[in-house]
């Protein structure tokens, strides 16, 4: 393959939706803001709104609308797309960076949910980029966070299930979602029309 090109590149950085996820960053800020300066804050509730809603807007970015400009490029959809997704993780990473030293501030107890939060922020954004391929980013901004919160759930009666609510989570769960929705990530980016070797 030939090293992309200035045209194909700046092809697919206009036509990424990065608007959706930066909305949601600064969403989750604000939620962290509004709650920090509330007369009995709930860090707990907080945190969760703040999560859910940073990376739900993520699978915007591989709505490809520049999918037919560029389609005829030396470039491979894979890597089209792999750039698009990494354009979709900018707005939850600026906003959990500047969450993360806020709440150690605000709130020093929950320096620990905010380390098990980390894992669930990864593991929430790649299964949205996973769906988001497989569906659309629409599709996948409805049903990532839903099917969270209904895991959430059901783990009070199923342990083994994973929880993004606070307390008695075991975050190597969702270090086998994150690794799991890579797999499927990955598998989704391919291109139907390459060639395939046994």
């Amino acid at each position: 393959m030939r090293r992309p090109s200035g045209a194909v590149v700046g092809a697919v950085l206009r036509a990424a939706s990065v608007r959706p996820s930066s909305v949601g960053a600064l969403a989750a800020v604000a939620a962290l803001i509004g709650t920090a300066a509330a007369d009995k804050p709930d860090p707990t509730l907080a945190l969760v709104a703040a999560l859910l809603l940073s990376t739900s807007p993520v699978g915007f970015a591989l709505d490809d609308e520049a999918a037919e400009t560029v389609a005829a490029s030396p470039t491979t959809l894979r890597w089209r797309r792999s750039l698009a997704a990494g354009l979709g993780c900018i707005g939850p990473v600026a906003a959990w960076s500047a969450l993360v030293p806020m709440v150690t501030v605000v709130w020093p107890e929950q320096r620990v949910a905010v380390g098990e939060l980390a894992v669930e922020l990864l593991a929430l954004v790649l299964v949205t980029l996973a769906m988001a391929a497989r569906w659309g980013g629409a599709a996948a901004g409805l049903a990532a966070p839903s099917a969270t919160l209904v895991l959430s759930a059901f783990a009070v009666r199923f342990s083994a299930l994973p929880t993004i609510l606070l307390g008695g989570r075991h975050p190597w769960r969702w270090s086998l979602v994150a690794v799991v929705s890579a797999v499927w990530l990955m598998h989704e980016l391919r291109d139907p029309a390459a060639p395939r070797h046994l």
